[in-house]
């Protein structure tokens, strides 16, 4: 039996990825806003509150917050939320939160009062000193994204629609996947942010909200050509082109460390050249089979002044 696809977008889903792009350092680097962009935000940021979120870490894991976004009437208006989400007891967070993993929430914190707590507080004031001046044209970006998403689960398969959104993820049906959601978001871009939980996988995937100016290089494109100018990965592309590997065998194969491969596919399936075909098994990296024509399409599409490739 296969999985639907729900597809969500409001400004709080915004307001914690734009969050966790700032505090994940690990990240700095891979991030298509950049160095310059966290260089920037900390300026921005009142220095006790910049040392603070230095000094701290994200209490609860990546899917449950997330799922708290989903169910919450006050999403759309990111101050709003913070202000429900601090006022909900214990109780309603366990009752929110507990059908969507295994065995009746095993996996929650144990003090989900100190969690709240600590997202209502640095969300607020994140939201004060920095996501209240996130560009409009942004968060308009990312709900058209999401428009469209929704539009194409009209006419294509839903796993098409999550290969399509997430930049080549082939998430298979399984029993212990009953629905999917898919949010549009910009600051990790291009990272894709992934959790299962139970019966429900969630993707907040990666985005470009924002239309380039004309004779601009499209975020895709730029991502196409950085992934292809490397020996090692194109070298990879090749091997995964015979058939799909397993993370421990590409680094076999490669003889590099496993951090560098990782930093490797991640670059590729940012451009859109591999797939992961993934389930509740080991995931397995091949080369997408829209690869090439991709890479065509996109730089023809650029390389014509009049627009018509």
């Amino acid at each position: 039996m296969g999985y639907t696809v729900d597809v969500d977008y409001a400004p709080a889903y915004e307001l914690l990825v734009s969050l966790r792009a700032y505090i994940q350092q690990k990240d700095h680097s891979t991030l298509q806003l950049g160095a310059k962009w966290v260089s920037h935000v900390r300026q921005q940021l009142r220095p006790e509150f910049a040392e603070a979120l230095a000094a701290e870490k994200e209490p609860w894991g990546p899917a449950m917050f997330p799922l708290l976004i989903w169910q919450s009437p006050h999403k759309r208006e990111a101050a709003a939320f913070v202000n429900w989400l601090g006022a909900l007891s214990v109780g309603e967070i366990y009752e929110r939160l507990a059908p969507y993993l295994p065995e009746s929430g095993q996996g929650l914190p144990r003090d989900l009062g100190a969690g709240r707590d600590w997202y209502a507080r640095v969300l607020a004031t994140w939201h004060d000193q920095y996501f209240r001046g996130v560009d409009p044209v942004i968060l308009a970006g990312l709900e058209r994204d999401a428009v469209d998403k929704r539009a194409l689960l009209q006419s294509a398969a839903p796993d098409e629609v999550v290969e399509l959104a997430t930049g080549g993820v082939s998430l298979e049906p399984a029993p212990e996947i009953e629905r999917v959601l898919l949010v549009p978001q910009y600051h990790q871009n291009p990272l894709n942010l992934f959790a299962l939980g139970h019966r429900l996988a969630l993707f907040l995937y990666a985005a470009d909200a924002v239309t380039p100016a004309a004779g601009q290089p499209s975020p895709a494109l730029l991502r196409l050509t950085r992934a292809l100018a490397d020996e090692s990965r194109l070298r990879m592309l090749h091997y995964l082109g015979g058939d799909e590997r397993s993370f421990k065998e590409i680094v076999q194969w490669s003889g590099l460390a496993q951090s560098t491969v990782h930093h490797h596919l991640v670059v590729l399936r940012a451009a859109g050249l591999v797939r992961v075909r993934f389930s509740y098994d080991v995931p397995r990296y091949g080369l997408r089979p829209t690869a090439v024509q991709e890479v065509s399409h996109r730089l023809s599409a650029f390389l014509d002044p009049t627009g018509a490739a």
